[in-house]
């Protein structure tokens, strides 16, 4: 793909959904870390072994994120927000011990200082979030032009409204070039992270006769089209991210503002893009810290 821009609940409620679980974790104590560091280090990580062998253990793979299931290794798609302990997302979070975490220090080859760590509590897996939001693709800037999919060189436009105010982003992924690309904010517009978007009004973006009504400004038109001459289809995935609460913020994204395609004497735009996994990192530690971060994803399919 050729992505171009044109010029409160009773407590046995809550206990019910706990289970038990146990985890643990052996580390070396480096000489500059203290044993206090050490061990709340350890424990914490014995914490994520406890909720990766429950829950399964998260795993990015290109343009998504999956569950694996820690006994068959099996993936899995998950609309839950993964929690971010120790550099390690995990789909699930602690509650509360059961036991004290016992802690037992090793010394090995006389001077290497090893400590091990072994948990027991209550543990629940993070449910999938609830989407509140509507979104629609569309081929023409009316609703009743909603599809997902498109022809080479095809327009493309994109319906939101939201029952709450909010930050609205919209990134665009590629898996043919691994590449993911920012669509909204629109490329001009310097300095804005995210798009303000009013409760229960609706909008339709990258139709610039619509620039006045959705107090837009700068609109960037979108063509979809099919980077390699030789496929006669691509699956592009398109990911809708809306907060009620802050600016959403963004990843390092390389500047596309010198990279241009010239085709049939018109000249396209390609967006600040990253790679497609490194978008993926940085969405999971996102919504790891917003919990009301609501997410859509739609597979957009173009074809010649």
């Amino acid at each position: 793909m050729a992505l171009a821009i044109l010029f409160h609940c009773p407590a046995y409620a809550q206990r019910s959904n706990q289970v038990k679980a146990r985890g643990e974790y052996q580390m070396l104590v480096e000489g500059s870390m203290s044993m206090d560091k050490a061990k709340s280090l350890a424990i914490e990580r014995a914490k994520i072994d406890a909720l990766r062998k429950e829950f399964g253990e998260v795993v990015v793979q290109g343009n998504s994120t999956y569950l694996k299931n820690s006994s068959t290794g099996d993936l899995q798609s998950s609309t839950s927000a993964f929690n971010f302990l120790s550099e390690t997302f995990v789909n699930g979070e602690w509650v509360s011990d059961i036991d004290p975490p016992t802690i037992t220090r090793k010394t090995i080859s006389g001077d290497e200082d090893w400590i091990e760590v072994k948990v027991y509590g209550y543990v629940r897996a993070l449910e999938p979030l609830v989407q509140n939001c509507k979104v629609q693709t569309l081929s023409c800037p009316k609703i009743t032009c909603q599809t997902s999919t498109f022809n080479h060189g095809q327009s493309f436009y994109l319906s939101f409204q939201s029952p709450v105010s909010g930050y609205l982003t919209v990134y665009l992924d590629n898996p043919e070039d691994q590449k993911t690309y920012k669509i909204l904010p629109y490329s001009k517009m310097q300095g804005n992270i995210s798009i303000p978007i009013v409760a229960d009004k609706p909008y339709i973006f990258f139709d610039r006769d619509l620039e006045k009504e959705m107090n837009l400004s700068l609109t960037d038109e979108l063509e979809l089209s099919i980077e390699r001459s030789s496929n006669p289809q691509e699956l592009n995935k398109l990911f809708v991210i809306f907060s009620p609460n802050a600016d959403l913020g963004k990843p390092i994204l390389s500047s596309s503002s010198q990279t241009s395609i010239q085709e049939s004497n018109t000249k396209y735009i390609l967006p600040p893009h990253l790679p497609s996994p490194d978008f993926q990192r940085w969405l999971n530690t996102l919504r790891s810290k917003d919990r009301q971060i609501q997410l859509y994803t739609e597979t957009v399919t173009i074809s010649r």
